[in-house]
């Protein structure tokens, strides 16, 4: 039962088992509103994009189709992130110097701010990520 669920299956009835993107948002929490992980887009803009590119807000969704959901949702969110800013300060503290000569490795440099940067937005956004799926799959088991 549980494989069917996730791959697809009508067994269990949507309205005891699903729930809509507002729900799953109110249990396990919003990708839009990650302390930490800014938006790009203002809130009336993310509710179009909710609409347009995920798709089934309002369907009460369980197991596969809900994880598939979550899944869109989150990609979404990447694409939304607000660029983090970069100061002069970071980037003279980046630029160090080589271990063979004296002079500052720039492709050094730009990885390690590119990095540190990635981090610093992305792990609020995969931690959020690994709640939502573990609020998900934490309901497959009644079904």
């Amino acid at each position: 039962a549980l494989k069917d669920t996730i791959q697809g299956s009508i067994i269990a009835p949507a309205n005891s088992y699903g729930e809509t993107l507002e729900q799953e948002n109110l249990a396990a929490g919003s990708f839009a509103d990650i302390q930490g992980c800014p938006m790009s887009v203002s809130e009336r803009t993310w509710e179009h994009l909710l609409q347009a590119e995920v798709g089934n807000t309002q369907h009460r969704l369980y197991g596969g189709s809900q994880y598939h959901r979550a899944l869109r949702e989150f990609n979404l969110a990447t694409r939304c992130l607000r660029l983090p800013t970069i100061t002069e300060d970071e980037i003279a503290n980046a630029a160090g110097i080589g271990e063979t000569h004296d002079g500052v490795n720039f492709l050094r440099a730009a990885c390690v701010i590119a990095l540190e940067k990635a981090q610093m937005s992305f792990d609020p956004l995969l931690d959020a990520f690994r709640l939502r799926i573990g609020h998900i799959m934490g309901r497959l088991c009644p079904v």
